[in-house]
């Protein structure tokens, strides 16, 4: 497998990973409440359907829209802490797929709702600020949470993937 190819494909792989983790979390409580209606797919991703707002207590709607960024977020971290294991893996396709993986799952959720919320909906921020804070004080504190993660990625990702990949006779993904 190419280099261009691995790329593609853990950038691909890494896309379902995180739509798996964040829409399942919210499928998971959608139908432990008893309220899911249908997965629906969008032209930029998908979304779980609920059958009514208003079946779920404040709190329950609460949880539903940040189940996603936490589970994406909680996933993340374990990636970052399993990269030293996955990087001693000799599958390349496999640490392709973990590296986009983890980037993917740590900063798509902070800068979504941080930034991109007030220009595309508010999707699982109309649930977060239900859990009594501000809509400005939890765009701030993802974009803080962004910044940390995107360091996580710096000073962390990067060279346990890049010594993964030199380790393994390739210095590209």
């Amino acid at each position: 497998m190419t280099a261009a190819v691995r790329r593609t494909f853990g950038l691909l792989a890494g896309i379902l990973i995180y739509y798996l983790v964040h829409e399942g979390a919210h499928l998971v409580l959608a139908m432990a409440f008893g309220v899911f209606q249908e997965v629906r797919f969008l032209e930029l991703g998908m979304q779980i359907a609920i059958t009514s707002r208003e079946a779920l207590s404040d709190l329950q709607f609460a949880a539903f829209n940040a189940a996603g960024a936490g589970a994406s977020l909680a996933i993340a971290y374990v990636l970052v802490l399993s990269s030293g294991r996955i990087n001693r893996l000799h599958g390349k396709a496999v640490k392709a797929v973990g590296y986009y993986a983890t980037i993917l799952l740590l900063l798509n959720d902070p800068f979504y709702l941080s930034v991109l919320c007030g220009f595309v909906g508010g999707g699982d921020m109309n649930g977060i600020v239900m859990f009594g804070i501000s809509e400005t004080a939890a765009r701030v504190a993802f974009g803080a949470l962004g910044l940390v993660n995107l360091g996580i990625v710096w000073k962390y990702v990067l060279p346990a993937y890049r010594a993964g990949f030199a380790g393994a006779g390739d210095r590209n993904l």
